[in-house]
This record gives C-alpha cells, sequence and structure tokens, in this order.
C-alpha cells in the first residue's frame, strides 16, 4: 500500500482466563525513533483495558443469544411457562402462559393484544401478575437455595377488562384517521376485598381507577404449579422457571 515502516511496537491482549484474545500494534513512533521500555509499560496497560472490553463485548452478546434461545425455547412449549431473574421478575412469558392469564391471542387483533400485554408483563415481579398464594414465597426459596417446588391444585382468579384504545393509521403523509379499537386488559383480583380488580395489579394504582367485580369478566382457573430455579453451565442459580398447567378442563371433564 506504499506505507513505509519504520518501527513496531506488538502487545498481545490478554483475558481475564489468561488466553490470548487478540494482538494490538503501533507502527511509527512519532520523532521517527524507536519505542522504549515506557512505551511498552504504557502500551501494555491499553492492552490489558482492551481485553476487558473485549470480554465484556463478548459476554453481552452472549447473554443476548441466550435471551434469544431461552424466549425461542418457551415459545415452543404447550405449558405455560414464565422465566424470572433474581429478583422474580417476569423475563420472558411465552403465548401459553399470556392466554391463561386471558390474553386473546387468537383474535384478529392478535399481534396487537400480545405487545400491549408484554409491555405491561414483562418486567414485573411475577407473583404480582399471577396472585398465587406463596408463590413469592416459593420462587423466593429457589432462587436462593436451588429448591424446587411443586404444588397441585392452586386457586388462581382472573378478571378482563375491555378498554378502547386508539390507533393511528396513515393514509397518506398529511392525513391521519383515528380508528378506536377494543382491547381485553388483565385486573387481577385484590387480596383484601375479593369484590375488587386492579387493572394490570399495578402497584399504587389510584383507587379511582379500581374496578368492581361487576365490570370485569372474571376467570377462574385450577392451576398445578411449579417452580423451578434456572442453573447456567456453572452450576449457579441465574433465575426462576415458573410452569402453570391449567387443570380446568381436566377437572370438569373428570
Amino acid at each position: 500500500m506504499g506505507y513505509k515502516i519504520r518501527n513496531i511496537l506488538c502487545m498481545p491482549v490478554i483475558s481475564s482466563k489468561n488466553q490470548t484474545v487478540a494482538v494490538v500494534q503501533l507502527a511509527n513512533k512519532t520523532g521517527n525513533v524507536p519505542f522504549n521500555h515506557d512505551d511498552e509499560e504504557r502500551f501494555r496497560d491499553f492492552a490489558a483495558s482492551i481485553g476487558i472490553i473485549l470480554e465484556s463485548c463478548q459476554s453481552f452478546y452472549n447473554v443476548l443469544l441466550e435471551k434469544q434461545y431461552q424466549k425461542d425455547i418457551l415459545q415452543s412449549l404447550s405449558d405455560a411457562v414464565i422465566s424470572t431473574d433474581m429478583a422474580g421478575q417476569i423475563v420472558t412469558i411465552n403465548d401459553a402462559a399470556l392466554e391463561l392469564l386471558g390474553c386473546p391471542i387468537g383474535d384478529a387483533n392478535s399481534k396487537n393484544n400480545k405487545l400491549l400485554w408484554e409491555q405491561n408483563l414483562i418486567g414485573r415481579l411475577v407473583w404480582e401478575v399471577v396472585s398465587i398464594e406463596n408463590l413469592q414465597m416459593q420462587l423466593e426459596d429457589s432462587l436462593k437455595t436451588g429448591a424446587k417446588h411443586y404444588v397441585p391444585e392452586q386457586s388462581l382468579m382472573l378478571g378482563l377488562y375491555q378498554v378502547l384504545s386508539e390507533e393511528l393509521e396513515v393514509k397518506s403523509e398529511t392525513q391521519y384517521s383515528g380508528a378506536r379499537t377494543q382491547h381485553s386488559i388483565l385486573a387481577v383480583r385484590d387480596r383484601t376485598n375479593p369484590d375488587i380488580f386492579i387493572p394490570w395489579n399495578q402497584p399504587l394504582t389510584p383507587q379511582s381507577e379500581f374496578l368492581t367485580s361487576n365490570e370485569v369478566q372474571t376467570l377462574e382457573r385450577n392451576i398445578n404449579l411449579t417452580v423451578n430455579p434456572l442453573i447456567n453451565p456453572e452450576g449457579c442459580v441465574r433465575g426462576g422457571l415458573v410452569v402453570l398447567e391449567d387443570i380446568t378442563l381436566l377437572r370438569k371433564n373428570g
């Protein structure tokens, strides 16, 4: 390429596992003088920081891959499955779990319904959404000790509330028309008052937005509950897995 090399300083980039993962190189020190020991020491520190950055990027990439893999696996399961992080917050929730909670997955507006529900559920504490007695205690025990819990025939009472939302449909670059679309949202029965339901069971919801049992469509589920820890390849707990088996139809048919 016509670039004349006068002097070169090369340094390996070492990972935390003491493996060479890359090489960095300096060429042609200013002033046309050789690289010296001080240059080598400073460059070694720079190479070490590069190693940390590369490992961080690779770790972040691996986390994204694992999260997508986990999501794909959960979606392929017929059981209702919810995964959580170490705080008990929902990370993924598959279609079967959304349907069990009342999300109208099969409606014509299913894509928007699913998006709406995921936006309101992912990141929430799972026991706020799935109001089953002792779920918090069982999940926290799994996260802390790695224990597995199976609890048959739990009662889950849900409510669906119909709301109208406006969607803007683009007709042209300058003209828009508003379309009002009906959505079903999740309402969870208040633990202290069985006649009250709270939309999405959001904390600090004002009482003026509480719903009565007459305003919602109630759904009663009979659930077999399984709570397991998610274990990483190193054998450490990295999250929780809540599996909900709806036995309502089985009990009716039995």
